[in-house]
């Protein structure tokens, strides 16, 4: 699954989160944008469709950036993990 963001590097992959349902996938950045105002990444129909956004076309997601040690598989079964890694904290601190 593919997806387009402004300041992530492209080929870096992102946790993206529905914050309502909590379905979360991983995605690669592939491309630059969304450039309409308020949206923070554009998700391929794959993506969105695994988040349960397909029907309203947006939603509110949390992305997470994925480090480059951290596979897919941990990503998606230890998601606060990954939270905590991209924003440079310890992965045993709390995220209050």
């Amino acid at each position: 699954m593919v997806a387009a963001h402004r300041r992530l590097p492209l080929g870096s992959r992102a946790l993206v989160t529905n914050t309502r349902t909590r379905q979360c996938c991983v995605v690669q950045i592939i491309d630059r944008g969304p450039y309409v105002g308020g949206r923070i990444i554009d998700l391929s129909k794959a993506a969105a469709s695994k988040l349960g956004l397909i029907t309203s076309g947006t939603g509110r997601v949390r992305v997470d950036p994925i480090p480059a040690n951290v596979s897919t598989e941990a990503a998606l079964s230890a998601p606060v993990l990954v939270a905590a890694t991209s924003r440079g904290l310890p992965p045993d601190s709390s995220l209050e």
